[in-house]
């Protein structure tokens, strides 16, 4: 009780620390311009994710507040639509919302975003280590190692709320404490509620990830503490807070479909723990399939080899007993964790891998699923994702291992040794993520000749049409036309988001076009085509322009 209270005193301390090794690991991969929240040209240049995420912001910030208070007007055909499904990380698009009127009109925090995860990063996973090792240095040392993650390299810029993976962190720190001496009871039980309320703010993909995380924390509670109530209060107060949470932001707001098509194909591959992927210095490509860049997770050369260390020492140490009775002569609560720790991690690798898994480019099975099944699973379908949490699981195991060597010069050594191997291993990727001069660029739309002003100050809306199954066949247009609706404050018709009801705004957008061309539409119309097949013949309800490769049609 007494150790783990002088623990406990150096929490914020270690934190601090931790954190700010991960704001500077920030500012010296990606720069200091891009903490620039004036400048915006880099996002808009990126015509991609990070487009689709800061124009969601735009059109949230200059919404009516509604209740829920996450929707967004004018991005689908004037249905409002939560920000949740713009992935524009829906804390920070509602606090800084709030602050709007104080804001400057042109303002992104996808900057700010990065530096407050690579902080979180690092002070959290600092606390993990700091719980598993009780070394100070250790923790300061390794915590580089989570802060360096590959998948968060990878997602930073790009998919920035994926990023913020000090989400999986804090559901990890909350099964390692479990055994902690707690002021108050209850304590577990909020933790977790706040798990749920930070995974739903920051990222969908993080709520199951947090449930499989806490599948651990009951697994290894009910071995060594033969604890049921916990287990289930923690359940129901992290349910709770995750479905207050959506309803607030407006998840179930609307009739957008849950469901979307890529199960099984943006999965993990067998090999993605030791494919460095092109983002490796020492360590070659390994192929893979279409789709599986989502399932990226990779180790690094670091954690390979301190993962080889920690076999030897493993092996080592059961030599004269045999693994089997090592394992046993383990105190409960160490035996209850490594049983849950492996539980987990086949579970999620495999879940990750689903349906079909592959290794290298080969098919090895493919698990024919009912089509209920396949329509709930699809609900998340880049699986590959999950193979975070048994990244991180491997992370923890080793850095676990390896402090246990015996003599504490030898541990921070080998700490020392296996931080430097990482970086140098991902030396290139973190030379290829500095955005010091994509920041400094200036944005220059397409849209330059002078009628798209003209028509911008007489129109209501823009309407794509006919609107395509998914709006990934022609994102360019979106991403365009989606910053030149904001400039002139038009709706949109559609938008990229990441859960649309394309069926049904397919035939809004054809009962638009039809009412244009009879002449009979009660708004100033701007219609954008993606074929030149699909431009009307001669009519006079409508006028026809090509601009700047541009196909278009309006009423007025």
């Amino acid at each position: 009780m007494e150790k783990d209270k002088t623990q406990s005193s150096k929490w914020p301390l270690i934190f601090c620390l931790g954190a700010a090794i991960g704001a500077v690991m920030f500012l010296l991969i990606y720069g200091v311009n891009i903490l620039d929240p004036t400048r915006d040209a880099w996002l808009l240049n990126y015509q991609g994710d990070g487009t689709q995420h800061y124009i969601g912001w735009e059109f949230f910030r200059k919404s009516q507040w509604h209740f829920p208070i996450g929707l967004t007007d004018g991005l689908i055909d004037e249905q409002p639509i939560s920000i949740i499904f713009t992935d524009s990380i829906p804390l920070l698009a509602v606090f800084f919302k709030l602050l709007s009127p104080m804001l400057p009109e042109t303002f992104q925090y996808m900057g700010i975003w990065g530096l407050f995860s690579f902080a979180m990063q690092g002070g959290i996973s600092s606390l993990i280590l700091l719980r598993i090792t009780k070394n100070p240095a250790f923790s300061l040392i390794g915590c580089i190692v989570y802060i360096v993650c590959p998948p968060v390299l990878q997602r930073m810029y790009g998919h920035e709320a994926l990023a913020g993976q000090w989400v999986i962190l804090i559901a990890i720190l909350s099964w390692v404490c479990q055994n902690r001496q707690w002021k108050f009871k209850a304590s577990p039980i909020i933790l977790w509620a706040l798990n749920g309320i930070i995974a739903v703010s920051i990222h969908m993909y993080f709520v199951p990830m947090i449930y499989f995380i806490m599948m651990g924390y009951f697994i290894t509670d009910f071995i060594a503490n033969k604890k049921i109530l916990r287990p289930i209060l923690c359940f129901v107060s992290t349910t709770a807070s995750t479905l207050l949470t959506m309803y607030v932001l407006g998840a179930f707001y609307g009739s957008s479909s849950y469901a979307a098509g890529g199960l099984g194909v943006y999965s993990s591959n067998f090999n993605t723990f030791f494919n460095g992927d092109n983002n490796s210095k020492f360590i070659k490509a390994m192929n893979k399939f279409d789709g599986q860049g989502e399932g990226f997770a990779y180790l690094g050369l670091g954690v390979i080899l301190g993962g080889a260390l920690a076999i030897m020492l493993i092996v080592i140490k059961s030599e004269k007993k045999g693994l089997i009775r090592t394992f046993k002569d383990l105190p409960k609560t160490k035996r209850a964790a490594v049983i849950g720790a492996s539980l987990i991690f086949v579970i999620t690798f495999l879940y990750a891998a689903s349906p079909k898994g592959t290794l290298n480019a080969r098919v090895i099975y493919e698990i024919k699923l009912p089509e209920i099944v396949a329509a709930r699973l699809s609900i998340f379908r880049a699986t590959g994702r999950f193979s975070w949490i048994a990244e991180y699981i491997i992370y923890t195991s080793v850095m676990y291992v390896i402090s246990r060597i015996p003599g504490k010069k030898s541990v921070i050594f080998a700490i020392v040794l296996l931080t430097s191997v990482q970086l140098l291993d991902l030396k290139d990727i973190m030379k290829a993520r500095n955005y010091n001069d994509r920041v400094m660029e200036t944005y220059a739309s397409k849209l330059v000749d002078p009628k798209w002003d003209e028509i911008g100050k007489k129109a209501d809306e823009i309407l794509f049409a006919p609107l395509p199954e998914s709006y990934l066949v022609r994102t360019d247009l979106f991403y365009e036309f989606g910053e030149y609706a904001d400039e002139y404050d038009l709706d949109l018709s559609c938008f990229a988001v990441a859960r649309g009801e394309y069926a049904n705004l397919s035939k809004i957008a054809d009962e638009k076009l039809d009412s244009m061309i009879n002449g009979t539409a009660d708004e100033n119309i701007i219609v954008v085509f993606f074929d030149e097949k699909d431009v009307p013949k001669k009519n006079k309800n409508i006028k026809i322009y090509d601009m700047d490769d541009f196909l278009v049609a309006t009423n007025f």
